[in-house]
């Protein structure tokens, strides 16, 4: 009786360390490209959000920002180890480099603007609700285009 619990405890353990090591990722990176950018001149601000408060505009509210420089008028950046859940970025083409959306008399973007999704509006920021994508893997492939006035 003993010799056969000791060989189920052999044929267990393995069972028990496999499971510590095959644990499903809970954590990912996001890689984002913005194309369509009219010039390479000046830079990119990417924020992302996790909820729609602040979004696209207040940055305080990001869960994560980055500031990239241009090349061959598109960018490329990664957030990484980031939780599963619902994202959305906004990004702006800070064109003379005073870290805001410049605008005309009336409010009109002077300079670029994006949302994932290829969310925009018009005649208003993007919503949050339009941009929105789900992030459930190890790594999520994000492209969209800058849009300008």
């Amino acid at each position: 009786m003993l010799h056969i619990l000791a060989i189920l405890l052999f044929l267990q353990a393995p069972l028990s360390v496999s499971q510590n090591f095959y644990t499903t990722p809970t954590n990912g990176s996001i890689l984002i490209t913005i194309s369509n950018i009219r010039t390479n001149k000046g830079k990119v601000n990417v924020s992302l959000f996790a909820k729609g408060d602040g979004f696209p505009s207040n940055i305080e509210k990001a869960v994560a920002l980055q500031t990239v420089v241009i090349q061959q008028n598109k960018v490329s950046l990664r957030f990484d180890n980031l939780p599963f859940g619902t994202y959305a970025v906004a990004c702006l083409h800070d064109e003379n480099g005073n870290g805001k959306m410049d605008t005309n008399l009336v409010g009109i973007p002077k300079e670029g603007y994006g949302a994932s999704n290829n969310a925009v509006n018009k005649f208003s920021a993007p919503k949050f609700e339009a941009a929105k994508f789900p992030f459930n893997a190890a790594v999520l492939s994000v492209n969209f285009k800058m849009h300008y006035w």
